[in-house]
């Protein structure tokens, strides 16, 4: 019986890698060709962009373990307890630094775009982060890298089912003060940035609309409308990203309060052991929405993959 239970949750915690590999295969072709455009346009080399590619290579890095989770899961079964230990903190490690990463560069993106719009109004104290965009992003991976090691104390490999799974060597506290802090961090104080951000660049463009409506100005209602626009298409980028980024972080800080491992969890309820696949699944399908959105509706991007097509077809037929 015991055997049986125990066969059940493997299969059941290792579905959950099957099922996301497609999504890592795809979002690693998809932010690979974004990260492409990017490095060869001379066009796209506004801070925004540089944020954008921050982002891309973040998603990228994460499609790809992903991509590998299977493949990691099965190594981590025919190698010693103590390697697998050590891949199963790495995953973690990883996938979460390099989700935090993700968020901190749509924060970076918001306030960039808020300078854009109040630029002529004042002068920003931030500013600074937008002259040195590199160096901003090196802070954000170094950010994140911080943050994220004290969660490597927080999962091990249960050799028991096969799986990457929370455990508590420094006390049930510990790993909840280490995912709340992580969640506030990484997810909430980045989501209220953002929100307040864009409510405040709407204020601005509203306000801005009005000017322009008395003034007749057609080429600022052009560039008005643009901006609107680049601003709307942000706007749903962020928020489905933060819509489906949640529910892994929360799933790990709900076992962490109530101190139960996976296992633990999937003999006391199958409804939370099958909320936590669910949220892993979720989560995964992050890296794919913001490749898609940009290579879809981005149009400074748009032009990018069409001048490129051109180069690309013209080498091809360039000896017929």
């Amino acid at each position: 019986m015991i055997n049986n239970s125990i066969a059940n949750e493997t299969v059941q915690a290792k579905g959950t890698g099957v099922s996301v590999i497609p999504l890592g295969i795809i979002g690693s072709i998809l932010n690979l060709i974004l990260v492409g455009i990017i490095l060869l346009s001379k066009k796209l080399r506004s801070p925004s962009y540089i944020f954008v590619l921050n982002l891309a290579v973040s998603d990228l890095l994460m499609s790809v373990q992903v991509s590998f989770i299977y493949v990691i899961d099965k190594a981590s079964f025919e190698l010693t307890t103590l390697i697998s230990d050590v891949l199963c903190k790495l995953r973690y490690f990883v996938i979460l630094t390099c989700y935090s990463a993700s968020v901190l560069s749509l924060a970076v993106i918001s306030l960039y775009r808020l300078e854009v719009v109040l630029q002529p109004l004042r002068q920003s104290s931030i500013k600074f982060i937008f002259n040195r965009p590199k160096i901003t992003v090196i802070f954000i991976w170094l950010t994140c890298i911080i943050l994220n090691i004290p969660v490597i104390l927080t999962i091990r490999y249960d050799d028991q089912i096969g799986v990457c799974d929370l455990y508590f060597p420094l006390g049930q506290l510990y790993s909840s003060i280490c995912f709340g802090i992580l969640l506030t961090l990484t997810y909430f104080i980045p989501l209220v940035i953002m929100v307040l951000t864009y409510h405040r660049i709407g204020i601005r463009l509203r306000a801005t609309n009005s000017a322009i409506f008395v003034s007749s100005s057609r080429n600022n209602h052009g560039l008005n409308h643009r901006t609107k626009i680049a601003i709307k298409f942000l706007s749903i980028a962020t928020a489905i990203y933060m819509l489906l980024s949640w529910p892994l972080l929360v799933s790990f800080l709900i076992q962490a309060i109530l101190g139960l491992t996976y296992s633990a969890m999937y003999h006391k309820s199958s409804a939370a052991a099958a909320f936590h696949i669910i949220a892993n699944s979720v989560t995964f399908m992050v890296s794919l929405i913001n490749p898609i959105l940009y290579l879809i509706y981005d149009k400074n991007i748009k032009l990018e993959i069409r001048r490129l097509n051109r180069i690309i077809i013209a080498y091809l037929f360039r000896d017929q």
